[in-house]
């Protein structure tokens, strides 16, 4: 099935990478093992899944942003998530603009993987940990399947490189593109350079 960009809405099951966690608790107790390691037989999230199970958002927290263990079992709920639940979109806490070039690139050219876009992209923390690489090679790896998982940001931050080399022009192109263009361009050429600058942190006056 081709992949749509209507699916990045609120109206399909959508994971959001930052949020609050989901804490298990079996008989009062909230200890539940669960393996970090990378494999299919999910059966130890089996409590997990019935707490979500009606669900539409699923929020997963972290607390320092830097923990491998922490992006292990993240990976590893958003591959269970979307292969035994159909959530279908995992949303980022990274740059929207940035991460959704990436998106595009990855499902638009054959030879683009996310992974080696991440660098200087996504939020460093993430794009440097083997775990969170792997679940990007894994929705490389569902992109003509029947249920894709779309990839997007949410933070409104233009923190990337791709915000710094492709932003300014793709603003204008989406400006033009309105009726009322010629007025709202007037003055494109001057503040075309100053939001340059601004992104490229190139102050002057």
């Amino acid at each position: 099935m081709m992949y749509d960009d209507s699916k990045i809405s609120w109206i399909f099951r959508v994971l959001l990478w930052c949020g609050l966690l989901f804490t298990c608790t079996v008989n009062g107790k909230a200890h539940v093992k669960i393996d970090l390691t990378d494999t299919d037989d999910f059966s130890d999230l089996t409590h997990f899944g019935d707490a979500i199970a009606d669900k539409r958002i699923v929020y997963l927290d972290e607390l320092t942003h830097g923990e491998h263990e922490v992006f292990a079992l993240k990976s590893r709920l958003v591959k269970y998530l979307h292969q035994h639940h159909d959530f279908d979109a995992l949303i980022l806490e990274s740059g929207l603009f940035d991460v959704n070039e990436i998106d595009k690139a990855s499902r638009n050219t054959k030879d683009k993987r996310i992974t080696n876009m991440a660098a200087g992209n996504i939020f460093f923390s993430y794009a440097k940990d083997p775990a969170f690489l792997d679940l990007m090679d894994y929705i490389d790896s569902q992109r003509k399947t029947h249920n894709p998982l779309a990839l997007s940001g949410f933070d409104g931050r233009l923190s990337g490189e791709f915000s710094l080399t492709r932003f300014v022009r793709q603003l204008e192109k989406q400006v033009k593109s309105i009726p009322v263009s010629d007025s709202l361009l007037a003055e494109w050429p001057i503040f075309s350079k100053q939001l340059q600058a601004t992104l490229s942190r190139n102050f002057y006056h």
